[in-house]
């Protein structure tokens, strides 16, 4: 941690001890300030806008009244002295009544934290929760999709989840795109994680969708986040325990096509601890095929062509555990500790033939390429966090150290031999080939928050320091076996080895209000950065340093009670991955070359959204809409050369803007049936000066998501039916074509609800897959994906233990969560 960070946590903790030395601020002498924190009683999450209000205890006459913040707080201010009682509300939660508040001279009084409850809760040996929570809350900033009621993802792993959140997709190699962006970033319970530096598919694979508890989607964070991620961020939170007592469930699936995971988790709460721990295994095989056609376009017209149809098999197998404990301290103080392993295996091995045609149609050579690609990864997350509660509501300041390292070894081997040579069929000649490709990753993360009330103005601070060092090491090696000594011999052009370090040092500021109806917040993030991506051996330095201001600016405003609008804006920054960096060449397949660019510039973006929302009892429905402009644009992009050779690499556009909306409608016309359904559509332009390619492209885009779940069986039964479509969608180069897919399923519950029955029928059509097409003045290309998608699953599950709820404590435990 370097000098300026350490200078900057230390004012930080000054600035939070002077707070709290001063004592508590109230407004003039005689009138007090009744303050208070309004919380889920369950999953204590902040409840925003819930009604508050003061009553005089002499003729029940309301004397004050407001709503709740973001975090859930009020503050009612100028209270004169008298006795009161205080009711608190909100649609679909029970109200409660705080009686006898008597008001002398105190100049704050303070309630702490209340709890409402959803349903009715019976005073028995086990508390049973009857309320139906819905599987996507969506707010004008924020979107959170609750896992566990989604029946669609039973047996199911992150990337199923992930594709049923609106204006989210994920495409056949496990890229995430948010709004039709590919640039989000991915978190792993608030934080960065070695998980998701390597293949993002097999992270999203090896995550069981029975350890997630909730995804949190945010598109325009305020400047207390990093501002990586072009689109926004997604927050992927597991599950820990809330509720006293031993607590734990387990559950199994089974699917066609070989696809079994189990998952169990077990956890003991009281007063001083919070003990938890999971673990999670996943299986699967299956086929992966893809089909590619290129044509040649020459200045003479003519035109040749390459067929490629490669038919393969996918299997995989993975291990998921977790481990933490919070403790605490006493009523101020929290220390948390997390660790979250990982170690996975896939293999992909696959025959692909290839055939080239000269113009007049003639086959030229075809010869056949043979693959196997074993890949291990392992991978281990450590999380410290210590949290202290200002007294009398005042704040509340915290640490956060985390470190996360993964390992990476892949084995390949390869087969290839001609049938056909120059159009004359030959005699099979093998080439064989092995590659060892070794590389490892590390991320320490060390950050510092303070929030500080002003409850004389109803306003709060928040300010922090945060360091981030990333590492990379990779190390590929290929050989080819000589036929004479039946060795393998070095291929000295496929061979590299390279280093990559990033470090990135920030501090921010953000001043919020809220004055009666209307809310604003106002921020800036200072960030330096340097980037050094280094090929060993080679002398060509490649290192960046940036420094950027990346301000930020939210305005809420609640014209009645079910109504609010909303305008953000964010500037944020995609800086070019490891991966798009490194300057070496892939020769792994000769025919499809892969490399980075080292002098890729980091991509900025203006992001602006006006957001509408309306709620109420039946129906809540989002509005968005939002413009993008982004300078720089880090684009894949593919260069074809005359012989039929290809290579994926990555440019620099000079800029791209988008305007697109985004509609989310939640509706539940009666209690056993709730839908939601979304809509997302955009216009994007990419504009490029470059005369070397044709990469000026534009086109609409838009996708629709239906979830709609049926209860029956006085309510111990459930259906659910999801359907998704994505329309045709433009890139610089071409367009993605359009793919769909339905899921049905149903549950059925048992033994007082704690062991539930499920089936899951997935893509029943079977019409899941990706294609692409690309097409440029001298080349057009075509390529399909298809994998093994319509699969039936049995699932099993079993919850067991005392459900006893338990208080509430705010800022312990490094749940993950990300306020906004």
């Amino acid at each position: 941690m370097n000098k300026t960070l350490l200078v900057s946590c230390f004012v930080l903790i000054a600035i939070s001890l002077f707070g709290q030395q001063r004592g508590p601020q109230g407004g003039r002498e005689g009138q007090t300030t009744i303050s208070g924190d309004v919380l889920d009683s369950l999953i204590g999450s902040p409840i925003e806008y819930a009604s508050v209000r003061l009553f005089s205890q002499a003729d029940s006459s309301v004397k004050q009244g407001i709503f709740t913040d973001e975090k859930g707080r009020f503050l009612l201010e100028k209270v004169a002295p008298g006795n009161y009682f205080i009711k608190v509300s909100f649609s679909g939660y029970e109200s409660k009544t705080i009686p006898d508040i008597s008001i002398k001279q105190q100049p704050i009084y303070a309630l702490g934290k209340i709890g409402l409850s959803k349903g009715k809760l019976q005073n028995v040996e086990e508390v049973v929760v009857e309320a139906n929570v819905d599987v996507l809350k969506a707010g004008i900033d924020k979107k959170i999709y609750n896992v566990d009621q989604d029946l669609s993802t039973r047996g199911g792993n992150a990337e199923d989840v992930l594709n049923n959140i609106p204006s989210v997709e994920v495409d056949q190699e496990g890229k995430v795109s948010l709004r039709g962006d590919g640039n989000v970033t991915i978190l792993i319970d608030g934080r960065p994680s070695s998980f998701t530096g390597g293949s993002l598919s097999g992270v999203l694979d090896a995550i069981p969708a029975s350890s997630i508890e909730r995804i949190e989607v945010v598109t325009n964070p305020s400047a207390k986040y990093d501002p990586d991620g072009t689109s926004g961020i997604i927050n992927i939170v597991l599950k820990k325990n809330k509720l006293k007592g031993f607590n734990g469930q387990v559950s199994a699936s089974i699917g066609t096509g070989h696809d079994h995971n189990f998952n169990g988790a077990l956890s003991y709460r009281n007063s001083k601890f919070n003990v938890f721990g999971s673990y999670a295994f996943d299986y699967n095989r299956g086929f992966r095929n893809n089909f590619g056609y290129i044509e040649q376009r020459g200045l003479d017209g003519s035109v040749s062509r390459l067929d490629q149809d490669r038919q393969g098999t996918d299997f995989s197998f993975g291990h998921n555990a977790r481990f933490g404990f919070d403790w605490y301290l006493n009523s101020q103080n929290t220390l948390g500790v997390s660790l979250t392993g990982q170690n996975g295996y896939r293999e992909r091995n696959g025959d692909q033939l290839n055939e080239s045609y000269d113009p007049n149609g003639a086959l030229v050579d075809a010869w056949k390429r043979k693959s196997e690609d074993p890949i291990d990864n392992i991978g281990l997350d450590a999380n410290l966090n210590f949290t202290h509660l200002m007294k009398k509501d005042k704040g509340k300041w915290s640490f956060d150290f985390s470190n996360s390292n993964g390992e990476r070894d892949e084995n390949g081997l390869y087969d290839q031999f001609f049938l056909v040579q120059n159009g004359i069929q030959v005699a099979p000649s093998n080439t064989i080939q092995r590659l060892t490709s070794v590389g490892s990753n590390g991320i320490f993360t060390g950050q510092f928050d303070l929030e500080y009330v002003l409850a004389k103005i109803n306003a709060r601070i928040e300010t922090g320091a945060k360091t981030i060092f990333r590492s990379e090491t990779l190390g590929t090696k290929m050989e080819r076996l000589d036929p004479g000594s039946s060795e393998y011999i070095l291929d000295t052009v496929s061979n590299f080895d390279y280093a990559y370090n990033e470090n990135v040092n920030s501090i921010y500021g953000i001043f919020g209000q809220q004055l009666g109806k209307f809310k604003y917040q106002l921020g800036v993030r200072g960030e330096i950065s340097e980037q050094n991506p280094q090929l060993v051996g080679d002398p060509t330095n490649y290192s960046k340093t940036y420094f950027n201001l990346f301000p930020s600016g939210h305005v809420k405003y609640k014209t009645s009670k079910k109504t609010e609008l909303s305008l953000s804006y964010s500037r944020r920054i995609n800086r070019a991955g490891s991966g798009q960096l490194n300057p070496f060449t892939s020769y792994a397949d000769p025919l499809n070359l892969r490399g980075g660019n080292p002098n890729l510039a980091p991509e900025f973006i203006n992001s602006y959204d006006l957001g509408l929302t309306y709620d109420e009892k039946l129906f809540n429905l989002t509005m968005s809409i939002f413009y993008r402009n982004t300078v720089d644009v880090i684009q894949r992009v593919k260069y074809f050369y005359p012989n039929n050779t290809s290579i994926v690499t990555y440019e620099n556009l000079d800029e791209s803007s988008s305007l697109g909306m985004e509609l989310v409608a939640i509706i539940r016309p009666t209690k056993w049936w709730r839908n939601s359904i979304s809509w997302n559509g955009d216009y994007i332009q990419f504009v490029s000066s470059a005369t070397t390619s044709n990469w000026n492209n534009s086109g609409f885009n838009w996708s629709l998501k239906y979830a709609g779940t049926f209860d029956f069986w006085n309510k111990t039964a459930s259906f659910q039916i999801n359907a998704n479509y994505s329309a045709p969608r433009t890139t610089a180069q071409g367009k993605v074509n359009p793919w769909t897919f339905v899921n049905i399923s149903v549950e059925k519950l048992l033994l007082n609800k704690k062991l539930s029955l499920g089936l899951r029928l997935a893509d029943v059509f079977n019409t899941k897959g990706f294609r692409m097409y690309i097409d440029q003045p001298t080349v057009v290309q075509e390529s399909e994906f298809k994998w093994l998608t319509r699969r039936l699953y049995f699932t099993l599950s079993y919850k067991f233990g005392k459900l006893e709820m338990s208080k509430q404590r705010g800022g312990g435990g490094g749940e993950g969560g990300m306020d906004f």
